[in-house]
């Protein structure tokens, strides 16, 4: 009995290691990374460069867009003022395919109001990143959601 726990330790502490060093993840981290960056500026060129031609991006208001609106959204200010944070509290990666990698995680974000002070407002956020045919890593979906206000 005692050596299966000890197995099974050892077995946990190895899958941890082996996560860790899969260099697909600190990819996935480093593109990640790259897009709150671009986020927090609002730099357009950046943004429009980790996104896919067909990106699907569905906004925590519930609309969906593709990477044209998405970006004039952006551009235009139709975004407003929230700030994302990086790395994401429980931000998890998955692989489905040795290409395609699926980010979910979440934060608080201060979302600014029209007029008013701003709000804490947590975000559940998943995306779905894909590498292209020269090895980068671009994300091919977001979804943005926030939980529904307690009573």
């Amino acid at each position: 009995m005692d050596r299966r726990i000890l197995l099974y330790a050892w077995m946990g502490i190895f899958a941890q290691v082996s996560y860790a060093q899969d260099p697909r993840i600190l990819a996935v981290q480093k593109a990640d990374a790259a897009w709150w960056t671009a986020w927090n500026q609002r730099n357009i060129d950046d943004l429009d460069s980790l996104l896919t031609a067909d990106v699907v991006y569905i906004s925590r208001t519930h609309q969906l867009r593709d990477k044209a609106s998405f970006l004039n959204n952006v551009r235009n200010g139709g975004i407003g003022e929230s700030k994302g944070k990086f790395p994401e509290d429980d931000q998890k990666i998955r692989f489905v395919a040795e290409n395609v990698a699926v980010v979910t995680g979440s934060h608080v974000d201060s979302i600014g109001t029209r007029g008013g002070p701003s709000v804490q407002v947590k975000h559940i956020r998943t995306v779905v990143f894909v590498r292209n045919a020269a090895g980068k890593w671009q994300m091919a979906s977001i979804h943005v959601s926030v939980p529904p206000a307690r009573p």
